[in-house]
């Protein structure tokens, strides 16, 4: 469950570098906006999961 998560998250990361490849604020939004979702699913998931 969570690597699918995190297949999707890499490639929608991938995908939004590709289209904003200078734009650094993007970035940064987008690595905070992953890890939050990746440190919530895996909360919610699995309490004793490595990511949280």
């Amino acid at each position: 469950m969570l690597f699918i998560l995190f297949i999707t998250f890499k490639v929608l990361v991938l995908n939004l570098l590709e289209y904003n490849k200078k734009d650094l604020d993007t970035m940064i939004k987008v690595f905070f906006i992953v890890y939050y979702l990746l440190n919530y699913f895996s909360s919610t998931v699995a309490p004793f999961s490595i990511l949280a």
